[in-house]
């Protein structure tokens, strides 16, 4: 029989005639059934790597970087020796036959499932994909694959549809200096313990460092303990250049008190929300400075 080209969507008309020994035929049976051919896979498509079912792990109120596509990597707070990452899939489309399947793999590269092997997935469009025997390891960026297939069995691959790398650790603090100005450039800045005449405070503070993802946001506070907000509540602050390019400064503050220890805290957080908070040794205001002597007895010795 020769091979005969046929559209996607088709009637077919199946017709049989059973001949026998001395040429004598059966009647003819027919068959007819609609028969939609799809050669192509589904089209379009895309997945993310979603946050966790529970909360983050951050200490603060800055939103962690989670959801990792292709053009823009994501970063995981793995707390718990997680096992499991959750991806959200949607977007394909198939005209002819509808997309009927859709399955997700892991790997440490694009296309590779050495993580996890394609697996199917069903429900709605986001899944938990179990990462048995491993769990999530810190510093390595996993790639997601998502496989989407058509009623006809065409299937086609999105091989790096969302990228999300491991990091649980927070970073690594900078010095906070109290200063008595706040833009002192000087490479050795220095230390004060106390400012009399004045309730203004200011301080100098290095740049943290973040060996996985990155620094997304410097905070600062001022309050009566370290880390506290007693005085002024955390608010974003930029960095400038060199060896001390954190600086802040503030004046009027309401203290109870002269001899009110203040202290300046710094609060750095990374692209998986995890945040560190470094405090200044304290700075000591007096508002009235020294008090004059009022009784003085100048003695001369003439001899």
């Amino acid at each position: 029989a020769a091979l005969v080209a046929l559209p996607k969507a088709s009637e077919l008309v199946a017709s049989v005639i059973a001949t026998n020994g001395v040429g004598l035929d059966s009647a003819v049976l027919v068959a007819t059934t609609s028969l939609v051919l799809d050669p192509t896979p589904p089209m379009g498509g895309t997945a993310v790597v979603l946050p966790p079912l529970k909360g983050q792990s951050a200490c603060c109120s800055v939103e962690p970087v989670v959801s990792g596509t292709q053009e823009e990597p994501g970063y995981w707070v793995d707390t718990t020796a997680a096992t499991s990452l959750r991806v959200g899939w949607g977007g394909a489309v198939d005209d002819e036959t509808g997309v009927a399947t859709v399955e997700v793999a892991v790997g440490t590269a694009p296309f590779r499932s050495d993580v996890v092997p394609f697996t199917l997935v069903t429900g709605e469009a986001a899944a938990s994909v179990p990462v048995e025997g491993r769990g999530l390891q810190q510093g390595q960026t996993y790639v997601v694959s998502v496989r989407f297939g058509n009623g006809a069995g065409a299937k086609r691959v999105l091989g790096a549809a969302g990228t999300v790398t491991v990091d649980a650790t927070a970073p690594v603090a900078g010095s906070v200096v109290d200063t008595l100005v706040a833009d002192d450039d000087d490479a050795d800045v220095a230390d004060i313990d106390a400012r009399t005449g004045s309730t203004a405070i200011a301080a100098r503070f290095e740049a943290f460092t973040e060996d996985v993802s990155t620094i997304t946001t410097y905070e600062w506070a001022a309050g009566t303990v370290p880390g506290g907000e007693q005085l002024r509540a955390f608010e974003p602050v930029a960095l400038g250049s060199g060896a001390w390019p954190g600086a802040v400064e503030a004046a009027g503050l309401v203290i109870a008190a002269d001899g009110t220890s203040v202290f300046v805290s710094v609060r750095a957080t990374n692209a998986a929300g995890i945040c560190t908070t470094a405090s200044s040794d304290g700075v000591v205001l007096d508002r009235s400075g020294p008090t004059p002597a009022t009784d003085l007895a100048l003695v001369v010795d003439l001899d």
